[in-house]
């Protein structure tokens, strides 16, 4: 991840031991998505999508029918 204040300049690749790595737009560390901006959308969304399924599987197990 690059956090420089400037896009405009291109970062030549890292290499490590003989393999080049490839910069990435978003890493999860510690939990929380972080982005080359440090903009929250993708924590955002990330933490959107994992409560709506949480919720949707609490919904289903309280329904009379086919719940508990």
């Amino acid at each position: 991840m690059d956090f420089s204040q400037s896009k405009t300049i291109t970062q030549s690749l890292m290499v490590l031991q003989g393999t080049n790595l490839v910069p990435q737009p978003t890493h999860k560390f510690l939990g929380v998505m972080l982005d080359q901006e440090l903009q929250w959308n993708h924590q955002a969304n990330y933490a959107i999508a994992k409560a709506s399924k949480w919720t949707l599987a609490a919904q289903q197990l309280a329904w009379p029918s086919n719940g508990v």
